[in-house]
């Protein structure tokens, strides 16, 4: 129980605190887009936790103040971590039927995140260099890069694709990401491999593709 709980639905005093609420999951979010684009490696990991920590605390506000404000939930999910006794009543109502139920049951929603990053082509002989000095690095050898295509995976595989904001040669010009849900699709479509969410612009040429990178 917080203090919002003794707010009146529809008041000023609940819509200042959802306002409020709103802005702090705003400026949570921003900073854990800004550190974990940031991050470069392992040493990185411990801000990457905190900055989801507090997202995580300012999202199960959020939510609150909105349920204060309104009686209902925002789109998303947030677990309450604080909520024990609605875990100790999920314990108690599970079974081994139940969990096998959960376990065979296919997901009724998808979420899908496209993400879209374009760089400027300074000096394309730097980047393949590039390539070649992180494929030493992962393979012991340069596995004989010369295309842009090939040195550019070498790349994110030595150290994520967000290291190619930082080689000589390219200029990052844009990124986005966009979040969306959507009905999972049929399972052939997730098997074929010429299925892609991606339009090109007309003119442009793929040159390389890489799925199910985890």
């Amino acid at each position: 129980m917080t203090e919002d709980d003794d707010f009146e639905q529809w008041s000023d005093d609940a819509r200042e605190s959802y306002l409020d609420a709103s802005a702090a999951l705003q400026a949570a979010l921003a900073a854990q887009i800004s550190t974990v684009s940031a991050a470069r490696d392992d040493g990185d990991l411990a801000a990457v936790l905190a900055a989801n920590d507090a997202l995580d605390v300012a999202a199960s506000a959020y939510s609150e103040a909105q349920f204060v404000l309104t009686g209902s939930f925002p789109a998303f999910e947030v677990d309450d971590l604080d909520d024990e006794e609605d875990e100790e009543e999920d314990e108690e109502d599970e079974s081994d039927d139940n969990t096998a139920a959960d376990e065979s049951e296919a997901p009724s929603n998808s979420v899908m995140i496209l993400t879209r990053v374009v760089y400027g082509l300074r000096r394309e002989r730097d980047v393949i260099e590039a390539g070649r000095q992180a494929s030493a690095r992962t393979h012991e050898g340069d596995d004989g890069i010369v295309d842009l295509a090939h040195a550019l995976h070498e790349i994110a595989h030595d150290g994520g694709w967000t290291a190619l904001d930082s080689v000589d040669g390219l200029e990052l010009l844009k990124r986005s990401a966009w979040i969306a849900t959507a009905p999972t699709p049929p399972q052939q479509s997730l098997d074929d491999p010429f299925a892609t969410p991606f339009v090109l612009e007309d003119g442009a040429e793929l040159r390389y593709r890489v799925d199910d990178v985890l």
